[in-house]
């Protein structure tokens, strides 16, 4: 299949704002990945709920953590950090760990997504431009990363030129 062809292709992905707010989030690992995810989550959402479980934490993870509602406990994962966690987040290193989570998960019913491993993903955590309180998500595909860059250069083009026909307006 061409690139055309991709284009084309149906996405069945269903986007979702959640209120995170209400929920408790798990993300298990303490690395550059898990550090990531914590960071754009509190971004969007600086109020939301969050358990890290793992062994050791970056220093800018603590340091984060301080910043939001996030509970940080140094323990190798175990089945009993989803008890009461709605979404889990799984970003160690170590493959047959995220792998036993998403079982985990699978076997209670919990949304969770393996970073950078799609089979193992109820949803993945895109990208988020925001102008004011507009949020506008996209998840990118093949070409990882040129795609996100080129994506946020058009929307704030985008955004640009509409305020500017909106304040004309």
């Amino acid at each position: 299949m061409g690139q055309k062809d991709n284009f084309m292709e149906r996405n069945n992905l269903y986007p979702i704002f959640l209120k995170t707010k209400n929920l408790n989030v798990l993300i298990v690992g303490g690395g550059f990945v898990a550090e990531e995810k914590l960071t754009f989550l509190l971004k969007s959402s600086p109020d939301a709920k969050v358990l890290m479980v793992s062994p050791l934490f970056r220093e800018g993870t603590i340091e984060l953590a301080k910043k939001g509602c996030v509970t940080l406990v140094e323990d190798v994962y175990k089945k009993k950090h989803l008890q009461g966690r709605h979404i889990v987040v799984a970003t160690t290193d170590i493959p047959e760990v995220n792998v036993q989570v998403w079982k985990d998960c699978r076997a209670e019913a919990k949304l969770v997504n393996v970073a950078d491993n799609p089979p193992y993903c109820d949803f993945y955590m895109g990208g988020i431009v925001t102008k004011g309180n507009v949020k506008i998500p996209f998840l990118p595909t093949e070409n990882r990363q040129q795609q996100p860059k080129d994506c946020v250069n058009f929307l704030k083009m985008y955004f640009q030129k509409t305020s500017m026909i909106w304040l004309r307006i």
